[in-house]
């Protein structure tokens, strides 16, 4: 299932508490990564919004993971992936591998859920959403050519393990339907497409990390 995002650039007392406004617009300039997207915007006092489609009907409701279950780990794994949720463990598994992929280290509990949808008395997995922190995203161009290993070393694989930890949980059966002989260099066509908009050491670090990663996939599951 797919939607159209659109990004707004707004006040940001549209989008925030007055307590959050002022957190945000106090806090130094270092807890942005230097000159970031994010510090610019908060010096003007704006945010950055994601807009898109609703992925639920309004008679159904969305139940993200943290109303589900206070567990963690492997724990929190067995029990979202168990009898009862629609696609639970197949969703789940391909979203492990897909977050691995993008390197998206914020996949926390509220992250990701389930459509409640007690007319039809059905709980499908939700459309995945909120990838801001992929791709390294938060971090500078300079501090990407100057600790980028060390970047991608920050493996914490919410919700449930460490990156390692998470993969070794996905059930090959899982990824059948997904074509993972697709060529490494049609995967990295698709970053090629937004390079313009980035500097050419970040887009050549994505670049590199998603052809490792996809080929590591490719020889764990295919």
């Amino acid at each position: 299932m797919w939607f159209i995002i659109k990004l707004w650039i707004v006040d940001l007392h549209l989008s925030l508490s007055e307590e959050e406004v002022e957190q945000l617009s106090e806090r130094p300039k270092g807890q942005y990564q230097g000159n970031s997207f994010e510090r610019l915007l908060a010096d003007h006092h704006k945010v950055l919004l994601s807009v898109s489609q609703s992925f639920k009907l309004p008679h159904q409701e969305f139940v993200s993971c943290d109303v589900i279950s206070d567990k963690k780990g492997k724990e929190l794994y067995t029990e979202l992936t168990a009898e009862g949720l629609d696609g639970g463990k197949k969703n789940i598994d391909q979203m492990i591998v897909f977050d691995y992929i993008i390197h998206n280290t914020d996949r926390h509990k509220k992250n990701f859920g389930f459509i409640v949808d007690r007319k039809a008395g059905k709980f499908p997995f939700a459309p995945l959403f909120d990838h801001g922190l992929a791709f390294c995203s938060e971090f500078s161009s300079s501090d990407i050519v100057n600790d980028g290993q060390e970047i991608l070393g920050f493996s914490i694989g919410k919700p449930f393990t460490n990156w390692s930890g998470a993969l070794n949980l996905v059930d090959r059966d899982s990824l059948q339907g997904i074509n993972l002989h697709i060529l490494n260099e049609e995967v990295i066509a698709v970053i090629d497409k937004y390079a313009p908009l980035m500097s050419v050491d970040r887009a050549e670090f994505i670049k590199r990390f998603i052809a490792r990663r996809y080929k590591h996939v490719q020889g764990l599951f295919s």
